[in-house]
């Protein structure tokens, strides 16, 4: 069997959630972006946990975050 496997501690939502607004407004203040709702957002592999803390840590519309 091939595949990725990887194990997440718990506190890795945490440490993402807490830079993720500086990180968006180093990325897109240039551009004139400061509303998150209306840059495009994916999933990934991860699980919820850290989707639901970044949607949550810059207020972002549930239907963005889902697919």
């Amino acid at each position: 069997e091939v595949g990725l496997t990887f194990h997440l501690l718990k506190d890795v939502p945490g440490l993402i959630s807490k830079d993720i607004e500086r990180a968006l407004e180093d990325a897109f203040k240039p551009l004139g972006i400061n509303d998150w709702n209306s840059v495009f957002w994916i999933a990934h592999p991860g699980g919820p946990a850290i989707l639901d803390m970044v949607e949550a840590k810059v207020n972002l519309n549930k239907e963005r975050m889902r697919a």
